[in-house]
């Protein structure tokens, strides 16, 4: 059951995500390389990856350094410049 459940919430952030991601290239915010199926697992995997080592407290991995970490990559991985 639990994995059940895990499983719909993970599916449905890819989606959420996938669904930004479409909406930012066909609006010509986001130029990327690949389908918005691939950049959202991306995404998905940085943010879950940061995610997990502020949860278990690296503390070379905090939270505001990692939400940095994860804009840094995101901007790179959608094709946008740095603010």
């Amino acid at each position: 059951v639990v994995r059940a459940e895990s499983s719909g919430l993970a599916h449905g952030w890819r989606l959420l995500v996938r669904r930004a991601v479409d909406d930012g290239v066909t609006t010509g915010d986001f130029s990327i390389d690949g389908s918005a199926e691939e950049v959202a697992a991306s995404l998905v995997a940085l943010v879950d990856g940061l995610s997990l080592q502020v949860e278990v407290g690296d503390n070379r991995m905090r939270s505001a350094r990692a939400t940095r970490a994860a804009m840094r990559s995101a901007r790179r991985i959608l094709g946008m410049s740095a603010p």
